[in-house]
């Protein structure tokens, strides 16, 4: 499916003579893909996603999500990129990704 997918994309993309990354395109057809049956790119799939109300607010239905979540109390524990990103503080990736510890002794 996955490979399918890919084809079409690329397909389509280049039909009128535009490029987009490979990278890009094969990250989109594993987010699609990735739980085992199809999932689509589309504000009513993505916003349903198991995942924080901050990751949820920022691909569509901002103010929608964020009252929600407001009035069942939920909490968002900021572990993801898109939530570090949006208070400015280090994402979970890269360097962000780990903590070095130096061994003195």
């Amino acid at each position: 499916a996955r490979a399918a997918i890919m084809r079409e994309l690329r397909g389509v993309i280049e039909f009128d003579g535009s490029y987009v990354n490979y990278r890009h395109l094969a990250l989109l057809c594993d987010l699609m893909t990735h739980r085992g049956t199809l999932m689509a790119i589309t504000r009513h799939s993505i916003n349903r996603a198991d995942t924080g109300a901050l990751m949820r607010c920022s691909f569509e239905e901002t103010v929608e999500i964020l009252m929600e979540a407001a009035a069942v109390g939920e909490k968002d524990d900021c572990h993801g990129i898109v939530e570090n990103m949006m208070f400015g503080q280090l994402a979970p990736m890269g360097a962000g990704a780990f903590d070095v510890a130096l061994d003195i002794d």
